[in-house]
């Protein structure tokens, strides 16, 4: 699954413009594919997750 298929989606959720080498983007999306996900909703889970890691460790303070 391509995020150019979800481009017209509409969503309020803020976007975030993001540049990587070819060989990480075709990892991505064939992890995305495998999940039945869009790259950009399993980017969003993964920062998610390192968000709340980094958050536990003291490293990033909360953010309210």
């Amino acid at each position: 699954m391509s995020d150019e298929l979800w481009l017209d989606v509409p969503t309020k959720k803020p976007k975030v413009s993001v540049v990587m080498d070819e060989e990480l983007k075709s990892a991505l999306e064939s992890w995305a594919a495998k999940e039945r996900r869009t790259v950009s909703n399993l980017c969003e889970l993964l920062l998610k997750d390192a968000v709340e890691r980094a958050q536990a460790s003291g490293t990033l303070p909360k953010v309210s």
